[in-house]
């Protein structure tokens, strides 16, 4: 074996050692993440205590629009709880929360904050993507719930209960055709 094809082997060989060694993604299911205490999939009574616990202040204190969402500002900071039908129907908690949006006001400042906050409380992201961190599992698709960070807004969205009720009304309206 001639000393060049022995060195082009071994550089490929520690080529590939790095990058299979390289800093692996990592997957998670962010239907376990929540924000100021709301996660996806709460009913509509669990999310109005939490985010009035979250917050310290009496539940009439949360923003309605109808049962769509519940909101709540203070000081720049915004947060919103969006509602989905819970398929399949429960009577005692119809709705579900389908997503959460937390916004403060936008400086370079906050961001730093709000990024140093979200490694801190969700680790690693499973995607950078120039600067906007995503926490999802593999591929990090829009089919599955994920947790984005962009600068001074975050969303943690899972689109399962909007898919389902998708699902539900083409079902619903399904018909055998009787000619």
């Amino acid at each position: 074996m001639k000393s060049g094809s022995f060195l082009g082997i071994f550089a490929v060989g520690i080529l590939t050692f790095s990058f299979a060694h390289a800093d692996q993604p990592r997957f998670v299911d962010a239907r376990d993440f929540d924000i100021a205490g709301v996660k996806t999939g709460m009913d509509y009574d669990q999310a109005l205590a939490i985010m009035a616990k979250h917050f310290k202040i009496a539940p009439t204190k949360i923003g309605k629009n109808g049962n769509d969402y519940l909101y709540y500002e203070n000081d720049g900071i915004k947060l919103s709880v969006h509602f989905k039908q819970r398929i399949p129907e429960n009577k005692v908690h119809p709705l579900v929360v389908s997503a959460v949006i937390y916004k403060i006001p936008r400086t370079d400042a906050n961001a730093d904050a709000m990024k140093e906050a979200a490694l801190t409380k969700y680790g690693k992201p499973s995607k950078d993507f120039l600067g906007m961190l995503r926490w999802c599992m593999k591929p990090c698709g829009d089919k599955e719930a994920s947790l984005v960070l962009s600068g001074t807004e975050m969303s943690l969205h899972d689109p399962a209960w909007h898919n389902a009720l998708f699902k539900h009304r083409v079902d619903s309206n399904a018909r055998k055709p009787d000619f």
